[in-house]
């Protein structure tokens, strides 16, 4: 393997490496002015990416990549701890919180960031330039996400470093490929460990419970762990999400936290207010899943995913064979569909709804970085209709309302499972 450094010298762990721990450079991170070299806090109180005050408002770059191309990850600073284990993940929100479902698209077992014994010298400015630490952006969505890079060293302290920085895909999925196809891919939720009372062991390469489909191996087969042996000791109290498909970023850019999913969550409160947001699925274990209701003005849909009911995708497989001439952006009623469930087709206007025949809609979203199209279409949650036309709140209604009903979550889907530390 073939790398840059400023400093060769191996030296051995000690106390006088504290300062010389490491953090990501390239992608430039959220909140490079104030972002340290820390490990994330035992508590787990920084998960994720090292929460401060303002650090998503802080971003110096958009780290703009395409589709199919592979950027590489460059670190600063010395203290590597022997190597170790790390991920590249992603999610769809741009200002996440501990609820977010981040999604695993590359994993290092071993030799990461560097393949070596201790540290390199106790140089906080050193720059680790090691160009088998990369990873392909996959085949999703043009639009905004989040990338994090974890990191468990193999050797000292039992720790999880975790940078996080903005990225921008570009050019998207293929448009010849069906919304089905795009999403058909399934990735591993991130792997939590030693910040939510549950522990690597120490001097071994861990072995991630899923490391999903791309894995590299860059350490001594001799310091990788048995398989078979558990990654994690202990009672974890949250994770990295599910994982799962990867849906459309979020096109408001308002990063509210939300987890990413296939399916629409809606909250029902006493007074109509509706709000169709992503949900996570389930919950992250011990974490907590506290949408609020909006006001009836304030209603976000889903962004259409895989369908999620065979009734879904008998409606998505109606727009595919069927094109419906009232797919215009004027957002009137008049110029919808003509309510038999069919999907419209053609350009579109971002942020817009079209509600089919009531019970089913379809979102306006970005098929290239030019153009947009009339996704597939998707059932609403049962007791909720929507309002025949384009719009760009879908005229949501609750069917039946019953007294005291404050909250109710629809449409949970279990994806594929995997054991998460």
């Amino acid at each position: 393997m073939v790398f840059k450094m400023s400093v060769l010298a191996t030296a051995l762990l000690g106390a006088s490496a504290v300062n010389a721990h490491l953090l990501m450079t390239s992608p430039a991170p959220y909140g490079a002015d104030s972002l340290n070299n820390s490990p994330l806090d035992a508590s787990g109180s920084d998960f994720p990416c090292k929460q401060r005050t303002g650090v998503y408002d802080a971003a110096k770059s958009d780290n703009a990549y395409s589709v199919g191309e592979t950027v590489q990850i460059k670190l600063e600073g010395s203290a590597v701890h022997g190597g170790g284990s790390c991920q590249v993940s992603l999610t769809t929100d741009e200002k996440p919180t501990k609820d977010s479902n981040w999604y695993v698209i590359k994993s290092i077992e071993g030799g990461c960031p560097v393949d070596t014994s201790g540290n390199l010298g106790n140089n906080p400015s050193n720059i680790i330039d090691n160009p088998s630490l990369n990873f392909t952006i996959p085949d999703i969505d043009a639009g905004k996400y989040t990338m994090a890079w974890t990191w468990f060293n193999r050797v000292g302290n039992r720790e999880m470093y975790m940078n996080c920085a903005p990225l921008t895909v570009q050019g998207g999925s293929s448009s010849k490929r069906s919304e089905e196809e795009k999403r058909s891919t399934n990735y591993p939720g991130m792997f939590v460990a030693n910040v939510n009372g549950c522990s690597t062991p120490e001097s071994v390469d861990i072995r991630f419970p899923d490391p999903g489909d791309d894995v590299a191996y860059l350490g001594q087969a001799s310091n990788l762990q048995q398989e078979g042996e558990s990654a994690c000791n202990g009672s974890p109290s949250f994770s990295g999400g599910k994982g799962g498909s990867i849906g459309s970023p979020s096109s408001s850019g308002s990063g509210s936290g939300s987890s990413a999913s296939s399916e629409p969550s809606p909250v029902v409160s006493a007074s109509l207010g509706l709000s169709l947001g992503l949900g996570g699925g389930s919950a992250p274990t011990g974490g907590a899943y506290a949408p609020q209701a909006a006001s009836a003005s304030q209603v976000s849909a889903p962004a259409p995913t895989q369908s999620a009911a065979p009734a879904a995708e008998s409606s998505a497989s109606s727009s595919d064979s069927t094109s419906n001439s009232g797919s215009s952006d004027s957002g009137s009623s008049s110029s919808s569909s003509s309510g038999s469930g069919s999907g419209a087709s053609g350009s579109c206007t971002l942020g817009q709804y079209n509600c089919l025949d009531g019970s089913s809609f379809q979102q306006c979203v970005q098929k290239d970085a030019e153009t947009t199209e009339w996704g597939t279409s998707q059932q609403m949650a049962a007791g909720v209709t929507c309002t025949v036309g384009v719009s760009s709140d879908l005229g949501v209604q609750a069917a039946k309302l019953k007294p005291r009903m404050n909250s109710m979550r629809f449409g949970k889907r279990a994806h594929g499972g995997h054991r998460h530390a």
